[in-house]
Order: structure tokens, then C-alpha cells, then sequence
């Protein structure tokens, strides 16, 4: 059964780079119902020894800042790290479904 064309209209897809999103002037916060799905501090060690791994596979010649981002730009395919959802609040918190 086709979705009602009012939901589409209400969820628009968005790729973004963990910088777009951390650096947006508003807060994140997780709703009650969802706190139980949290992750832990080992979940995010593992995510960040698959980035440290995937990254240090490669010898990296530049060092200025900005050489280096359009190398590893070239080098590396997005790392997809999953869907999250947000909805606005007019006090411009944002909470992760």
C-alpha cells in the first residue's frame, strides 16, 4: 500500500558529514523512549578503531590540514555509520528519533 503522499512530503533524506552535523548551531538530545538504544562506550570504541584502522592503512604524505582532507576526499569512500532521524523544536534542540 503506497504511503500517504503527506508523510513523504514530511521526511526528506539527507546525506551529511559528521562535521555538517556537530557543527549546526542546535542540540541533540535522545527522546526517553529511545535512551535504552544508547550506545555504549564500547560500541563507540569500535567505531572509532574501524575509522583508525581504515585510515592508517594508507601512507599519508601531507600534512597541512586542508591537503590532507582533499586526500583522504580522493582516497576514501563515505563511511556510512547508519540513519538517524531528527524532528525540530521551536527551542532548537532536535531529538534523535
Amino acid at each position: 500500500m503506497p504511503e500517504p503522499s503527506s508523510v513523504r512530503s514530511l521526511i526528506t533524506p539527507q546525506d551529511q558529514t559528521l562535521r555538517t552535523v556537530f557543527n549546526a548551531q542546535r542540540s541533540y538530545f535522545i527522546d526517553i523512549y529511545q535512551r535504552e538504544y544508547k550506545w555504549t562506550d564500547e560500541n563507540v570504541k569500535t567505531l572509532l578503531n574501524d575509522v583508525e584502522v581504515r585510515f592508517t592503512q594508507y601512507q599519508r604524505p601531507k600534512s597541512a590540514p586542508k591537503e590532507i582532507q582533499e586526500d583522504v576526499l580522493e582516497r576514501f569512500e563515505p563511511y556510512f555509520l547508519n540513519t538517524y532521524l531528527t524532528t525540530a523544536r521551536w527551542n532548537r534542540s532536535t531529538p534523535v528519533l
